[in-house]
This record gives structure tokens, sequence and C-alpha cells, in this order.
């Protein structure tokens, strides 16, 4: 449950820098979902799509849920910029 935590604090701390970066430059944010222990990245199936739709890019993360430390790692690998 900590790890979940964790990693909801982490989704906010990533979307709110995101978005950020996209206001000074004028684009629209990347959202990235990231998943908690009994739910895969395919969860947000639906959200994608309608964010998709209004144009944001969005990315959903795969975690391996090995531990925290490999989660906080898949997620930095799925954007780029992050590292």
């Amino acid at each position: 449950m900590k790890s979940i935590k964790i990693l909801s604090i982490l989704s906010v701390i990533v979307i709110g820098s995101l978005h950020v970066r996209a206001q000074v430059s004028d684009t629209k944010p990347t959202i990235i979902f990231v998943h908690g222990v009994w739910a895969d990245g395919s969860s947000f199936a639906a959200q994608i799509e309608t964010l998709q739709a209004k144009g944001y890019p969005v990315i959903s993360v795969q975690n391996p849920i090995t531990s925290l430390a490999d989660d906080v790692a898949a997620t930095k690998r799925a954007q780029p910029g992050l590292h």
C-alpha cells in the first residue's frame, strides 16, 4: 500500500512538472498513467482514448511491480525527458 501512495505522489509530481514545461512551450502536456499493484497499464484504456481524442500525448507505464525502485525506473524510462 505504501508503494501505491508513493507512486501516486510521483505521478502527480511528474504530471505537474510536465504541465509547467508545456505551458512554457505552448503545447499540451504528456499525461503519464502509472498503475498500482492490482492493475496494469491497460486499465486506463478508456481514459487514454478520451485524452488522445482531445490532442493530449498519453503514456501508460507498464510497471514490473517487483520493487518501488524498479517501478520508478520504469516510469522514468516511459518519458525520456525525465532522466
